[in-house]
């Protein structure tokens, strides 16, 4: 991925059902983080409305933008114009925030 990201070329061109498949994974990810117990001052919580109130405020907003990104950039490769612009580019930059996020738990 870095490579593909700071020279703008697919190494090994990933396949659309691939594609879909990590973008399903991701969605599915997003749902179980709304019922995923924390630590809280060194205790765990467990109680589901607290765990998605603590998603909604710290990682939803974050998540559900990269999830459409990566929708969009499936959509918009699907179209030869757009494989030459930024746009597409300025997608997969935009994924890499979400390692920061896993590094950061």
């Amino acid at each position: 991925l870095p490579l593909q990201v700071a020279w703008d070329d697919k190494l090994v061109p990933e396949p659309l059902a691939i594609r879909i498949c990590l973008a399903l994974f991701w969605w599915v990810e997003m749902g179980l983080n709304f019922v995923t117990g924390y630590y809280k001052e060194g205790q765990l919580v467990k109680e589901i409305p607290l765990a998605a109130t603590r998603y909604l405020k710290k990682f939803f907003v974050p998540d559900l933008l990269i999830n459409l990104f990566e929708i969009a950039a499936i959509i918009l490769e699907s179209y030869e114009n757009f494989k030459q612009s930024g746009y597409v580019r300025f997608i997969r930059i935009a994924k890499l925030s979400r390692m920061a996020r896993i590094f950061s738990v």
